[in-house]
């Protein structure tokens, strides 16, 4: 990545299907766009996007927009790439006060639950759901993952979705097991 996107405090999340990147800096969109491999600060994007450091994000390929939830500012926002527009949104359901606040954590979006999974720092088996259209925050039902050990700093990126494999990984760290969770 390009200077502007190579700083772990900035907030990126790519764009599945063209590999552009969009990152948060200083209350600025901005993108770098892969094929011209060049990178717009500013993209004039309209809305209030207050994420700060250790936001989650994730790209949702259904709607075509990024959902950034949680870090030091609480975020709850989409960001939709037709309009150039960031939207607060509520989380609401059983879990909204366990995701509001999740800080070094990690989140996906699987296509084929239409849902954001978020992976929090704790050890355990524990995966929150968040419905990709209506934000109601549930808890996903797993098995055998109750001696997932915690990870140094938080899963961050290292909770991913694997489509090819209808799952999800999770590497807690380079000299400690994989985990797989099938999600279809």
């Amino acid at each position: 990545l390009p200077a502007p996107l190579n700083n772990w405090y900035i907030n990126h999340t790519a764009n599945p299907r063209t590999g552009d990147v969009y990152a948060l800096i200083g209350g600025q969109t901005g993108r770098w766009n892969r094929s011209s491999n060049t990178f717009t600060a500013n993209l004039g994007a309209s809305g209030n996007a207050p994420i700060g450091a250790y936001t989650m994000s994730a790209f949702d390929t259904t709607r075509g927009r990024i959902y950034a939830q949680g870090g030091e500012n609480s975020s709850h926002h989409i960001y939709t790439l037709s309009n150039n527009t960031w939207t607060a949104v509520t989380v609401t359901g059983a879990n909204a006060g366990n995701v509001a606040n999740v800080m070094q954590g990690a989140m996906i979006y699987v296509p084929a639950l239409d849902a954001y999974l978020v992976r929090a720092w704790p050890s355990g088996s524990t995966v929150y759901k968040i419905n990709a259209s209506t934000f109601e925050a549930t808890t996903l039902a797993t098995t055998g993952g109750a001696s997932i050990p915690s990870t140094l700093n938080g899963p961050f990126n290292k909770f991913l979705y694997v489509p090819r494999l209808g799952g999800a990984v999770y590497v807690p760290d380079y000299d400690r097991n994989a985990w797989f969770l099938r999600l279809h």
